[in-house]
């Protein structure tokens, strides 16, 4: 399952990483900063851009979902030098910035469909999924390092054990996508996480 952390960060990383440098000090701000920082026509862009986004099976980005990364990069890197974020919370501030864009573009992509993407939103809300998440942290964060070392059996089988039942195949394009779209909601998880411990220990 390694191949889930190079879809999401393969064609983004390069990206958003050569936008960040360190901010000057200011005053604090959150996370919800980039998404109030997009103006209309940025906006217009995304939804533009969303038509055509798309990550193939080997985890490489087309243009439009390496543009939409360098979209978040960039509000990313106002956010941190309005806030005075240091590098580390910049970092993750990226992490998870670029997951929420790129989430939100994956929705109205041609990668799955609308019915698609209700089971496996439906599914999600069912039980608990700290296994689940737990696995996929670990497998975008092997990505973003480019650790060849392939998942252990217990996060495989709580991947698997999840596309299984939220009903929507396991066909290998089913599959990756679906690892795709829960990759870029881990990556929000793990930002925001580690952000917030951060801004808590200043």
């Amino acid at each position: 399952m390694r191949g889930i952390g190079g879809a999401i960060v393969a064609g983004a990383a390069a990206s958003w990483l050569t936008l960040l440098a360190t901010p000057a000090a200011a005053e604090a701000a959150g996370l919800e900063c980039m998404a109030a920082s997009y103006t209309a026509e940025e906006e217009a862009t995304v939804e533009r851009l969303s038509a055509d986004f798309d990550i193939d099976k080997d985890g490489q980005g087309n243009s439009a979902s390496d543009e939409i990364a360098k979209m978040a990069g960039k509000a990313t890197k106002a956010c941190g030098q309005k806030a005075g974020w240091n590098d580390e919370q910049l970092i993750y501030a990226a992490l998870f910035e670029v997951g929420r864009l790129s989430e939100q573009a994956f929705r109205h992509s041609k990668m799955m469909s609308s019915a698609e993407i209700q089971k496996i939103d439906a599914s999600l809300a069912q039980g608990n999924r700290d296994n689940l998440w737990t696995a996929l942290e670990r497998a975008v964060m092997g990505g973003i390092a480019k650790s060849k070392q392939d998942a252990s059996p217990q996060d495989t089988f709580a991947i698997g054990a999840f596309l299984l039942g939220a009903g929507v195949g396991t066909d290998e394009k089913t599959a990756t996508n679906t690892g795709v779209l829960l990759g870029f909601m881990a990556l929000q998880r793990l930002g925001k996480r580690e952000f917030s411990a951060l801004q808590k220990g200043q």
